[in-house]
């Protein structure tokens, strides 16, 4: 009989144990979705300093150490539970990982230095703490920067294990002076002889995607898109020499709790059957924003990361074109400084149509959401995106550029089963017209837009099919 399929997913953060970017949605879903095809599948974090203990009660499991600039550091496994029953390995130690949050520290809440040793010895913490978890894994799953470099000090500690390396945000690389990583790590230049790109500096994520057995990209076009010299943030090269492991899994989303029936966040519930009662909740986004009150003036939602990746600053470039428009734009999220004082200027000069939160508050998400009719994401590069799919789950057509996983979920209005409005170039005039074309489309086509929504709610987010090509790719490293 052969050996059951288990999978140990190393990352930076997850849902809602510890959470900053999508990433930890993603690590999140998966592994309950693996266990309804029979995988089991568990989560190795660091153990913040801000993790809730009284909400994750956790056991300690054992004790290792871990050298660190020649010092033996103690490393603590403690376990506890998701909210899908998911076991979780946290990794404490007082010296790089259980002081401050995810990306912070006190007194370096900004240190690239102190973010980068963090998750060096992380992923040292990883490759040796496989000989003292209580579970044995077949096939190890690292993600990003973060954990990339564990796939070499396997290769070093002749540690056989499959690994597979996910890429979500190839522009996020980690790479860090040769000389201090080998310092921190006890390592020789010697390790990395026959990695002669990183001499000077060492790259955790390069290093995840030579030396994994398996590398993937959180959708199909991105991992195309990631062979380009527009896309491949310097890495394109490398990239072509692994075609042949490289796979596109498009991720998912939880539907249950982005489901507009059940979504206790909303002032109404709706369904795709009981769609007009999502107007309810339009007016009472309307009202905690502080816009004019009426059900015929389109609302455009975005919730973001204030970047210039995610194209706020093509966004913030159209707003005059807007003022004529007569719509209402409102704006979640926190990034750059810069594009966080842009649009807060702006919106107190159009404050009759235009609000912005500086936050982030998940439940003020989920009513952006249910209470816009249009939902932009400009981006200039997008790995996969979540939130176009959860705008489609709550009956909000997605505006959005076409690039990775925007072009792999949005199909364009004029297309059979269109979803949404698609643009090609990441040009504030682009980006005008096609708002321009979906605002139409929304005041003097009602029937098209309602099938437009209705398309967008048949969709199927689920994990469902995501774990399915996972564990294909999984079962085929077990088998080579």
């Amino acid at each position: 009989m052969s050996q059951q399929l288990s999978v140990l997913i190393a990352a930076s953060e997850s849902t809602p144990i510890v959470k900053v970017g999508g990433i930890a949605d993603v690590v999140g879903s998966l592994p309950a979705a693996l266990q309804q095809h029979d995988v089991d599948a568990r989560i190795i974090l660091p153990y913040y300093g801000t993790i809730d203990s009284h909400t994750y009660h956790t056991d300690h499991i054992t004790n290792f150490t871990v050298s660190a600039f020649g010092a033996d550091e103690l490393v603590e496994i403690h376990h506890t539970k998701d909210q899908n029953e998911t076991d979780i390995y946290l990794l404490k130690n007082d010296t790089y990982l259980s002081t401050g949050d995810v990306y912070s520290w006190p007194g370096h809440e900004t240190s690239l230095f102190w973010e980068k040793q963090r998750f060096l010895f992380f992923a040292k913490c990883i490759a040796e703490s496989l000989e003292h978890l209580p579970f044995s894994p077949t096939v190890l799953h690292l993600n990003d920067w973060h954990t990339g470099l564990a796939a070499k000090l396997l290769q070093l500690n002749n540690n056989p294990i499959p690994t597979v390396f996910t890429i979500h945000n190839l522009g996020y690389q980690g790479a860090w002076d040769a000389q201090e990583v080998l310092s921190l790590l006890g390592l020789t230049t010697e390790d990395f002889a026959h990695d002669t790109d990183q001499q000077i500096q060492i790259n955790p994520l390069l290093l995840g995607i030579q030396h994994s057995d398996a590398i993937t990209t959180v959708s199909p076009t991105y991992a195309q898109e990631i062979l380009t010299t527009e896309y491949g943030e310097g890495l394109e090269t490398h990239l072509a020499k692994h075609t042949n492991k490289l796979h596109g899994v498009l991720n998912g989303i939880d539907i249950n709790r982005f489901d507009p029936s059940t979504d206790s966040a909303l002032v109404t519930n709706y369904s795709k059957k009981t769609l007009a009662d999502k107007t309810q909740n339009k007016t009472a986004l309307q009202k905690e924003y502080n816009l004019t009150t009426n059900e015929t003036i389109p609302i455009i939602g975005v919730v973001s990361r204030l970047v210039e990746q995610k194209g706020i600053d093509l966004l913030i470039s159209s707003i005059p074109a807007l003022a004529e428009l007569d719509v209402q734009f409102v704006v979640l999220g926190t990034g750059d400084p810069q594009l966080e004082k842009q649009l807060t200027e702006l919106s107190e000069k159009h404050s009759s149509w235009l609000s912005t939160h500086i936050a982030f508050d998940a439940q003020l998400a989920q009513r952006i959401y249910a209470g816009c009719d249009m939902f932009v994401i400009p981006s200039r590069y997008e790995p996969c995106g979540l939130t176009q799919m959860i705008a489609m789950r709550y009956g909000t057509v997605p505006i959005v550029r076409k690039t990775g996983g925007l072009a792999d979920t949005v199909t364009q209005y004029n297309e059979a089963g269109a979803t949404g409005f698609v643009f090609e170039k990441a040009d504030s005039n682009d980006l005008c017209a096609i708002l321009q074309t979906a605002i139409s489309t929304y005041r003097n086509n009602p029937d098209q837009w309602k099938q437009l929504q209705e398309n967008g709610m048949d969709q199927d987010f689920s994990w469902s099919q995501s774990a399915a090509e996972y564990i294909q790719i999984y079962t085929s490293l077990r088998t080579q």
